[in-house]
């Protein structure tokens, strides 16, 4: 009766372990590539399957099917698709044995290297054949392969102690690897500002003021763009073997602004690895210069839709009057919250409250029903429109020349900076065009001859939108659509009846048209500020706050108090 362990030479003695392998063995060859010396590599993929066909040709192997490269790390079980994939074969009896470059190709953790062991003793495995190694199937043999896989575990695991020990020592000292954030360089793992192309420093803290202005991630990604934002990278050139400077132009989405303007590294505090380190520590040495304070930074973070913060993520839900109402008991500088509650059956519907943010405000109660915000608004709109000036009509026609001034003007800027754009397009493919003389790799040619392509599609689109812009400045007359004396007296008669019965979606729309903030204390609205060209009609300037009461009062805010919400 054969027993489970029998070598090749007990079961067939008659013949020789090579002729048997020749004879009953199908091979596949497996390579996988490491990054493990200066290099960066041990022995490329393709050398390994070379050296791996060379040995098969010169045993007379029998190899079947295309060579594995796998591109997976071994330092974990489980972690190689192709790898699973092999020893698959192997059980259902496709092919029977492995050819590899070294022992620590197969395995480099104790699971997978006593998954072989295992897999060598019943005989699913018959042979396997190293370029750099000489294996026999017996018990000698197989107890030099386990010891090699150990060999081949330590190494890895005391190089991974290593560097993860070089990288914690790195980081306490406030240096760090990886892709550079937004706005900033990288010089032997210091943040410095990035001053390249038009500063993209500069250009992130404008997008930080432009939020904490209240301005949403859409025109904060549009000026972005307008400005040729561009990412420092420091990727590895292959050409080289080391690494290179490079800026590509990235489009800002939400997700991007997003993740940015949650990231304290703006302030100075890097967060890495489970690890934190104060970049502005004196102690370190680094001189870094944050894009904001700390209490920027908390401005920001507090304007992130409270949708985006809980797990119900209610996008639809229209929330009125959000950003613009403020508590006047506390002076909190963040816009009292807006939500609904209750559940809309039918016949009945939700509630809109709005919501105290300081835990630790005197009013009695947090909360303000929504209807009676809406009410104090309606009381207050009859008083407002009473005090406008007695020339608001002369008023208004110059503040309507002046507001088409200023549209003329933004769109005779972006013409302007559209045709920039333009010139630096052409520039760019001039000199792609000269570096293509200078080549003679088709790779190299094809792809800047691509990026040309791009370029002249963009210019295309940019084109378009100046011929766009040139017309509408054409077309625009110097004052625009603007009022009778009789329309504009009738308009502004009619807007607190309007308001009163409008559905809340169009209250909320007259509210933005003319008011920035509003002022509650317990329940009432005690104070508010208004945008042109109501504030020149009203006799104010678009950042004083109005009080209400036995006349009205400029004053000015608590310290940090918003005066003007965008």
């Amino acid at each position: 009766m054969k027993k489970s362990h029998a070598t090749i030479a007990e079961t067939h003695p008659d013949i020789s372990y090579d002729d048997w392998c020749r004879e009953e063995v199908k091979y596949k060859i497996y390579a996988r590539k490491s990054t493990e010396d200066e290099g960066r590599q041990v022995r490329s993929i393709g050398d390994q399957i070379t050296d791996c066909q060379a040995l098969a040709k010169r045993l007379g192997l029998t190899v079947v099917g295309e060579p594995i490269r796998e591109t997976k790390s071994a330092m974990e079980a489980d972690n190689r698709p192709l790898f699973s994939e092999l020893l698959k074969e192997i059980k259902t009896g496709k092919i029977s044995g492995i050819i590899a470059w070294h022992p620590d190709r197969l395995a480099r953790n104790s699971v997978e290297s006593g998954k072989i062991i295992d897999m060598l003793d019943k005989h699913e495995i018959k042979d396997l054949r190293f370029h750099s190694h000489t294996f026999s199937n017996d018990p000698n043999g197989k107890m030099l392969l386990g010891m090699l896989f150990v060999f081949a575990k330590h190494y890895s695991d005391d190089l991974g102690l290593k560097v993860r020990s070089a990288v914690g020592k790195r980081f306490k000292e406030g240096l760090s690897g990886g892709t550079p954030k937004h706005g900033y360089i990288q010089h032997n793992g210091r943040y410095e500002p990035d001053h390249h192309g038009n500063d993209n420093f500069k250009l992130i803290r404008t997008a930080w003021e432009m939020r904490m202005a209240g301005q949403e991630y859409p025109a904060i990604s549009e000026y972005l763009r307008a400005n040729d934002y561009e990412k420092h990278y420091h990727p590895e050139d292959k050409a080289t073997g080391g690494r290179v400077d490079e800026w590509r132009k990235m489009k800002m989405d939400d997700s991007t602004l997003s993740r940015m303007f949650n990231d304290p590294f703006y302030y100075g505090i890097l967060n890495q690895a489970e690890q934190t380190v104060d970049l502005t520590d004196p102690a370190l040495g680094l001189d870094f210069r944050p894009v904001v304070t700390k209490d920027e930074f908390m401005q920001v973070k507090d304007l992130v839709p409270e949708s985006k913060r809980g797990k119900d993520k209610r996008k639809d839900i229209f929330l009125p009057c959000r950003n613009r109402v403020f508590c006047d008991l506390c002076h909190d500088t963040r816009p009292m919250s807006v939500y609904k509650t209750g559940k809309k059956k039918s016949g009945g519907s939700q509630y809109l409250y709005f919501r105290c943010r300081n835990p630790k405000c005197p009013r009695k109660k947090r909360e303000i029903r929504g209807h009676i915000i809406f009410d104090n608004i309606t009381e207050i709109l009859p008083e407002v429109f009473s005090r406008l000036s007695k020339d608001a009509y002369a008023t208004y026609l110059e503040e309507t020349k002046e507001l088409s001034k200023t549209a003329k003007k933004a769109l005779r800027s972006e013409i302007t900076v559209d045709k920039t754009r333009i010139e630096q397009l052409r520039k760019r493919n001039d000199d792609l065009a000269e570096q293509i003389t200078k080549l003679d790799d088709p790779r190299m040619i094809d792809e800047r001859n691509e990026k040309i392509s791009i370029n002249l599609d963009a210019i295309d689109e940019i084109s378009k939108r100046i011929a766009k812009n040139e017309k509408k400045l054409a077309e625009r007359s110097d004052v625009g659509k603007r009022y009778t004396p009789e329309e504009f007296e009738e308009k502004i008669k009619n807007v607190p009846k309007q308001f009163e019965k409008a559905s809340i979606v169009r209250k909320d729309l007259i509210l933005r048209e003319i008011f920035s903030n509003f002022y509650f204390d317990q329940e009432k609205i005690v104070a508010f500020s208004v945008k042109e060209p109501f504030a020149t009609l009203l006799n104010v300037k678009t950042d004083d706050v109005v009080s209400l009461g036995g006349g009205w009062e400029i004053r000015t805010p608590a310290p940090g108090f918003p005066r003007l919400t965008i």
